[in-house]
């Protein structure tokens, strides 16, 4: 029996393009939503993508969606849609000057946008977003070093919608909580002919396919746990929550399933009830990877501090069935995905 037609936003970053591959390979048929036909080329040009299309059965098709903020965006990219995948949003990056307009906007606009474009397509069943663990974790964390936070989808921040965005960090944090609430707030309101789950990611690590160089590793949030492996200490102390991107990937796709019950919202994270140890990592690096600590291609002697943050992931894995990645896991993978990159930048 073929599956449904899956819509992916937000496919060419690191999250949408991991959680494209996944859908592909569990059999559903995906539209990819692309900003411009060129960013659906490059894609196509990726040698991981290229592997899975050319076996049996794997359908990919794109559609170009330039302004997601653009009234009805998303109408024409829904035709025919039983499942979205959201993942697109704007990301922290440099050289961001109006936080409001470039990040806070984009995010609940967006989402709102393809909310209600659905909400007239009655072939959608269920959508599922990206949000992050930052739309729930209370603000003293990141600003009293003493404070411990046990965070969840359930427990979260409140009443931020005057909270003045003044550097990109808070921008990113309150583009994610308002876009959290106003997707479920829109589910209740309107109680349109599909359900939502919103996925809520805590620091993604993983390789990333879309990396040419070993330098882009340090491009997404691998570069939170990776600095130090490269000599690199951190700045400030880090939270000790972070998940493997197949498994966010996963998430989504498992998230899919009719049997798994809709308006909920899921922790991403591993370490079940307690929290990883980041700097773990310099460890685990010398004792895997003997060899390239040796001959200077890893050089894990950087210092990072961790702050102790509870994000509980154990509900998600019972509700999905399946077991998170443990963080050694993590920097292995990723550590290997760095060392292939570097073998390949030397040819």
């Amino acid at each position: 029996m073929s599956k449904p037609l899956v819509l992916v936003t937000g496919s060419s970053g690191f999250i949408g393009f991991r959680t494209l591959l996944t859908a592909l390979q569990a059999g559903y048929p995906v539209r990819a939503a692309v900003r411009s036909p060129f960013k659906g080329e490059t894609l196509l040009a990726n040698p991981v993508l290229k592997a899975i299309l050319s076996g049996p059965g794997a359908q990919l098709s794109f559609v170009t969606v330039p302004d997601i903020v653009a009234p009805e965006a998303y109408m024409e990219a829904l035709k025919d849609v039983t499942y979205v995948l959201h993942i697109a949003s704007p990301v922290p990056k440099a050289g961001l000057t109006d936080f409001e307009a470039e990040m806070v906007q984009p995010a609940v606009r967006g989402t709102l946008n393809l909310l209600e474009a659905a909400a007239k397509v009655k072939s959608v069943k269920r959508i599922v977003i990206t949000s992050s663990i930052v739309a729930v974790v209370d603000f003293n964390f990141w600003t009293n070093p003493e404070y411990i936070k046990v965070a969840s989808p359930e427990n979260r921040i409140r009443g931020l919608e005057g909270l003045p965005v003044t550097d990109v960090r808070t921008a990113y944090q309150v583009s994610k909580i308002k876009a959290l609430n106003a997707s479920e707030e829109f589910i209740q309101r309107e109680k349109p002919g599909f359900d939502l789950i919103n996925v809520l990611p805590s620091y993604v690590v993983g390789p990333n396919a879309l990396n040419t160089k070993p330098e882009d590793v340090l491009s997404t949030t691998n570069a939170v746990v990776f600095t130090q492996i490269l000599g690199t200490d951190a700045t400030t102390p880090v939270a000790g929550a972070v998940v493997s991107v197949d498994d966010v990937a996963l998430m989504h796709v498992l998230a899919l399933d009719p049997m798994v019950p809709g308006n909920i919202s899921l922790a991403a994270n591993s370490g079940g009830k307690g929290y990883v140890t980041l700097e773990e990592a310099v460890e685990i690096v010398k004792r895997r990877f003997p060899e390239a600590v040796a001959d200077g291609r890893l050089r894990p002697t950087g210092k990072m501090t961790s702050r102790e943050m509870t994000f509980d992931g154990t509900r998600s894995e019972k509700i999905l069935g399946f077991k998170f990645r443990s963080y050694e896991t993590q920097i292995v993978e990723t550590t290997q995905h760095y060392l292939n990159l570097l073998a390949k930048s030397n040819l």
